[in-house]
C-alpha cells in the first residue's frame, strides 16, 4: 500500500479483497491507514448481493461511508464488521465445510454429510462447495487458520491434506470428494476407504439429524467466538452474511435467530454436549453463556 500511495492522489481510498488476512496486517506500512479498508466480495459476484466491509482499528468514518455508497451504487448489499482474521464469513464458511471434512473422516459418506446439511436447511453441502472453492485452497487456508486460530479450530485438516496429495483438489481439477466428468458431478469418491484405513478410521453410519445438527451448530459456535471477538458489530448483519454469503439456513432466519429459537439455554447445553464428545471447537462462546443465564436473546 505504500508504494502504490506514491502514486496516487492523496484522496485516494484503498479496497482489498482479501476473504481473510486482517486489514490491519495490509495497512501496516501505510502512511494514511485510515483509507485502507476491506471489500470482501462473494463469488460468483454477479450473482451473490453481499460485500462484506472490514474496518480496522484505523479505518476512519470517511472511508466507511464511501464504501457504504460504492457498494449502494452497485446494487450490493453491504454489511460492516470489524478486523480479525476471517472476519466474519470466512469463519463462520471455514467453519461449515471443515466439520464436513471432519464427518468424512470420522467414517461418514459424502453424499450423507451433503444430504444431512440439506435436510438442516442449508443452501449448498459442504463437500460440494469444498470441491468447488477446490482442496488445495482449503490447504492453504488452514495454514494460515492454523497461525491465527490455532490447531484446534481445524477439524478434517489430515484428511484434506491427503486427499490433495492423492490428487483429489477439486471440481476443477476433476476429482475431489465428488467424481466429475464434463464438469458434472458423479459418485463420491471410492478411493475414501482407503484414507480413512490409513487414518484408523472405518466407513460408518449416522442419523441424517445428528450430522446435520453437528454442521449447524459448527456454524453458530464459531458465529459466536466472533461476537466474543468483537468482529460482528451488528446482530442483523451477521444474519444478512451468513444467509447472502454463505447461505446459511435461510428458514432459520440466521444463526442468532436459530439461536433464538432454540433458546440460549438449550443452545448452550447442546454446544456442551458436542464439545464433550467433539472437541473444543463446540464450546459455547461467552456471549452465549452469559445471555442464557441472564435470560437474554438477540430479537425478543
Amino acid at each position: 500500500v505504500a508504494e502504490i500511495e506514491n502514486r496516487t492522489r492523496k484522496e485516494a481510498i484503498f479496497a482489498t479483497n482479501t476473504s481473510a488476512i486482517p486489514i490491519t496486517d495490509i495497512a501496516a506500512e501505510a502512511k494514511h491507514p485510515e483509507r485502507v479498508i476491506g471489500l470482501h466480495f462473494f463469488s460468483p459476484v454477479e450473482k451473490m448481493p453481499l460485500v462484506e466491509i472490514i474496518t480496522s482499528a484505523g479505518t476512519d468514518d470517511h472511508t466507511l461511508a464511501r464504501s457504504l455508497a460504492y457498494c449502494r451504487a452497485i446494487k450490493k448489499t453491504p454489511i460492516v464488521v470489524n478486523d480479525g482474521y476471517g472476519f466474519y464469513t470466512t469463519r463462520v464458511f471455514s467453519a461449515y465445510i471443515l466439520e464436513g471434512a471432519q464427518l468424512v473422516a470420522e467414517g461418514h459418506d459424502p453424499v450423507l454429510v451433503d444430504w444431512a446439511a440439506r435436510v438442516a436447511g442449508m443452501v449448498v453441502g459442504p463437500l460440494q462447495v469444498f470441491d468447488e472453492v477446490t482442496l488445495t485452497l482449503g490447504v492453504h487456508a488452514m495454514a494460515e487458520a492454523e497461525k491465527y486460530l490455532g490447531v484446534a479450530s481445524i477439524p478434517g485438516a489430515e484428511l484434506v491434506k491427503r486427499m490433495v496429495a492423492a490428487d483429489r483438489k477439486g471440481k476443477a481439477h476433476g476429482a475431489g470428494f465428488y467424481d466429475y466428468a464434463s464438469g458434472r458431478r458423479k459418485g463420491s469418491w471410492d478411493g475414501l476407504d482407503g484414507v480413512r484405513a490409513d487414518l484408523g478410521v472405518a466407513a460408518t453410519d449416522g442419523s441424517v439429524e445428528a450430522l446435520g445438527e453437528r454442521l449447524i451448530l459448527a456454524q453458530v459456535a464459531e458465529v459466536g467466538r466472533a461476537l466474543d471477538a468483537g468482529i460482528i458489530r451488528n446482530w442483523r448483519d451477521a444474519e444478512v452474511g451468513a444467509i447472502f454469503g454463505i447461505g446459511f439456513a435461510p428458514n432459520t432466519g440466521g444463526p442468532l435467530s436459530y439461536a433464538d429459537q432454540r433458546g440460549l439455554p438449550e443452545l448452550v447445553a447442546a454446544l456442551r454436549r458436542l464439545e464433550a464428545a467433539h472437541g473444543e471447537r463446540y464450546a459455547p462462546a461467552r456471549t452465549f453463556v452469559e445471555m442464557a443465564e441472564k435470560g437474554e436473546t438477540f430479537f425478543g
